[in-house]
């Protein structure tokens, strides 16, 4: 029984969420889309894992779908945090080449199968030119992700939510999986014929499938000004500087930190320039990222209203005067700034005053 369910399970989590991406892709984006094509070839790939576990272990037709199948998903998952994290999709043929290894050893398999010769070579090659195909997608999608987060740290000044931590958290998994794939390869899935062991690495990749499109159903693409690929402009000395003094000013005399939602657009806007040069001068003159910068001044502000009116106000009201959207942000972005809470900095302060 439990064999069974082990065999099973895996498959029957991409088979439901393969029928609710394609239930709805009519409607999807291009991120969503890639999605549903990664749920279907999972889908496939687990079905061959079916057959395999289920049948007498001899090399036919699901054993070459299958090696299709299991050195396509990474490259299929990178194309999804590429959609994802990119303003304009690269033309596709630049991500061919991603695809080569599945290609490539599909056709060495059905050679193998039509000829009747032995896939023993063939299965060994195939293990770790999948690892390796796996890393290589891994790192790929970590850089993307990565410029993609500094890209929202320079675009907003508050940045909950926007992240794509959930994405992140979910591709570290992906990669511990893989490593575990690896060490189950090692072993050999012979190991696990007829055995009710199989279900460990069932679960485990049964939990991890399901989060991936959990949270790739609940993800939200961002906006395309945060997905844009831009490289940073090269700014002169003088003109950066004066740029600067009218950005401080806004900051400083108009007290533009303390609107919530604050993009670095509105400050573009503003100061009569555009947005990529105005990151690049807050990032070249105070080494911080947008973010980071207006939160310093929110700190800050916030910092004299506990000294000046910090008994007669809350911290919830100090939070939203200072331009928070709400109170856990504040107390993030306080903690960042000082080292401490506002409610410890507030309690030291008072007793330096006594």
């Amino acid at each position: 029984m439990l064999y069974h369910l082990a065999t099973t399970l895996p498959m029957m989590v991409c088979l439901v969420w393969t029928v609710i991406l394609w239930t709805e892709y009519a409607t999807s984006d291009l991120s969503r889309r890639l999605l549903a094509v990664f749920a279907l070839v999972a889908t496939l790939l687990y079905s061959c894992h079916f057959v395999h576990f289920e049948g007498d272990g001899a090399f036919g037709f699901a054993e070459c779908l299958w090696i299709f199948c299991t050195l396509s998903v990474y490259p299929l998952y990178r194309l999804y945090v590429v959609a994802l994290t990119s303003r304009d999709f690269p033309p596709f043929i630049q991500n061919i080449p991603w695809f080569f290894p599945a290609i490539g050893l599909f056709a060495w398999s059905l050679v193998v199968l039509l000829g009747g010769g032995d896939p023993t070579l063939l299965l060994r090659a195939t293990e770790p030119v999948d690892f390796l195909l796996s890393m290589a997608a891994a790192v790929s999608c970590f850089l993307r992700l990565f410029r993609f987060r500094r890209s929202v740290r320079n675009y907003y000044a508050d940045t909950e939510g926007k992240m794509l931590n959930p994405v992140l958290v979910l591709l570290i998994l992906l990669v511990a999986t893989a490593l575990a794939s690896a060490a189950a390869s090692l072993v050999g899935r012979a190991r696990f014929e007829g055995s009710p062991y199989l279900l460990i690495p069932s679960l485990l990749f049964s939990t991890l499938l399901f989060g991936i499109f959990m949270t790739g159903w609940r993800t939200v693409r961002p906006e395309a000004e945060v997905r844009e690929d831009a490289a940073e402009p090269s700014l002169e000395e003088a003109p950066v500087q004066q740029l600067m003094e009218r950005i401080e000013r806004e900051m400083i005399i108009g007290e533009r930190f303390r609107q919530p939602g604050l993009r670095i657009s509105d400050i573009a806007e503003a100061v009569g320039s555009n947005r990529s040069y105005v990151s690049g001068a807050i990032n070249q003159i105070s080494g911080l990222s947008f973010s980071d910068y207006v939160n310093r001044f929110r700190v800050r502000f916030a910092q004299e209203l506990i000294r000046s009116q910090g008994k007669a106000l809350s911290l919830s009201e100090i939070a939203e005067r200072s331009g928070y959207a709400d109170r856990s942000s504040f107390y993030r972005a306080f903690k960042k700034e000082t080292g401490v809470s506002p409610s410890e900095w507030a309690a030291v302060f008072y007793d330096l005053q006594q």
